[in-house]
């Protein structure tokens, strides 16, 4: 099954985040599957 996510960014947030996913030369949908990977092993700043 597929699914589609739609969020709002404001200009610095989606800024930030297309320069990473540019910067470590991932799809939207690897860039996305990496943050969860990431959060899930290393939790949040407010962890």
């Amino acid at each position: 099954m597929v699914k589609n996510v739609n969020v709002a960014l404001d200009d610095r947030d989606y800024q930030k985040a297309i320069d990473a996913k540019d910067e470590l030369g991932l799809t939207w949908e690897e860039f996305i599957v990496e943050a969860a990977e990431c959060l899930e092993e290393h939790g949040t700043r407010e962890a």
